[in-house]
């Protein structure tokens, strides 16, 4: 070994990137396929990404294994949120509790509390996204209008929302991609983009997921706010939103809120 030389380096953590049940680690994306993403963005965009939106390298890898390895495009926001590497420095310590025998462990970190909150995470995937070429930025703005909707029409219902955001993403997506490209391999009148699958599915689940976006998003809703039952009665634990406290980060420019605390 050569003086100075780093070990233990160059793998990602998924449970600290994207995932909190994941046990896999990834090697990170070269400097080649990073800068390539970079370039990508700019040439849409015109413009570099915000620093409040600009995912870090780690993120990048992270997605870039979930969607071409494991063949999921979820990110969890307890653990995808804006400035990665500065949460990540805080989630070291405050993740960690001490149990009534004395010993560490590590404590469930919580999604986002608001819409602010959530949106503030969304941008920064919507950037990874287009990096990765993996959805185009006008899905990617139709879905994130699609939960505003629901905040809007249905205030007070965060919790709701946000579950049934959630298993969209996690559970949904993945089923619709793989029926979309069953009926594409059977030679069916589908929109399937091989290219860019994952457009596809955000495109059918804008399109034509009523039914689903019903049952978990307008009827709890609904009853929650003309009937006054508890928001709580429709959460069922799997998917809990932390706090809704928050602060722009010193030196913003876009002003985005971070999560004052991760942990309940």
């Amino acid at each position: 070994m050569e003086l100075g030389e780093v070990t233990g380096g160059g793998l990602v953590p998924l449970s600290d990137t994207i995932d909190q049940s994941s046990k896999l680690e990834v090697k990170m994306l070269d400097a080649k396929t990073l800068a390539k993403g970079r370039r990508r963005y700019l040439k849409l965009e015109r413009t570099d990404p915000p620093d409040d939106e600009n995912p870090t390298e780690e993120q990048l890898t992270a997605l870039f294994a979930a969607v071409f390895t494991l063949m999921t495009i979820y990110a969890d926001f307890a653990l995808w949120t804006p400035h990665w590497k500065r949460l990540a420095k805080k989630r070291r310590f405050t993740a960690m509790i001490v149990t009534e025998l004395g010993e560490h462990s590590v404590e469930e970190l919580l999604g986002p509390g608001s819409f602010a909150l959530w949106e503030s995470c969304w941008n920064v995937f919507r950037t990874a996204c287009i990096m990765l070429f993996l959805v185009s930025p006008g899905l990617l703005r139709r879905y994130a209008t699609l939960i505003k909707s629901f905040v809007v029409r249905y205030p007070g219902c965060w919790g709701i929302i946000y579950q049934a955001d959630v298993r969209m993403r996690s559970e949904r997506f993945p089923r619709i991609m793989a029926k979309l490209k069953r009926m594409h391999e059977q030679g069916k009148n589908v929109d399937f983009d091989v290219k860019q699958p994952w457009s596809s599915v955000f495109l059918y689940a804008l399109e034509n997921e009523e039914k689903w976006w019903s049952e978990h998003v307008i009827d709890p809703c609904r009853d929650c706010k003309y009937t006054h039952v508890s928001v709580n009665e429709f959460i069922d634990g799997d998917v809990v939103a932390g706090s809704s406290a928050s602060h722009a980060t010193t030196g913003s420019d876009t002003m985005a809120p971070m999560p004052t605390s991760n942990v309940d």
